[in-house]
């Protein structure tokens, strides 16, 4: 295999302990919501971040956007296993896995503070 590399992960906090417990599951059900609405995501595929920064901005605007609290999970996977795209103005995701992310492969849940962001 390649080159392990750090990705991060936005959920709710709500989310943490059966995360850390089961890992990340690819998604069943679409639950982030754009400014305007609309269900963002396709089934099957775990989104993340390559970078930090945006992690903890996309962290934010979620619990702006969803009134519910937003925390980062940082973890590792392998370069080829990632389909990462250059960033698109308004687009928040860079990066994409088909299938799982498990425990193992967790490093942190990370409290970015978006606590601040609730209305």
């Amino acid at each position: 295999m390649g080159n392990l590399k750090k990705y991060y992960h936005v959920t709710f906090k709500s989310k943490l302990s059966k995360i850390l417990h089961e890992g990340i599951r690819a998604g069943k059900k679409r639950i982030w919501a754009s400014t305007y609405g609309a269900k963002l995501g396709k089934l099957g595929l775990i989104y993340a971040h390559d970078d930090w920064e945006a992690a903890v901005k996309w962290a934010y605007k979620q619990t702006w956007d969803m009134n519910k609290e937003c925390f980062v999970i940082e973890f590792k996977e392998y370069e080829e296993n990632m389909r990462c795209y250059e960033p698109i103005p308004g687009y928040s995701y860079e990066c994409v896995k088909i299938g799982n992310i498990e425990p193992e492969q967790i490093v942190e849940a990370h409290d970015v503070g978006a606590k601040k962001f609730l209305h």
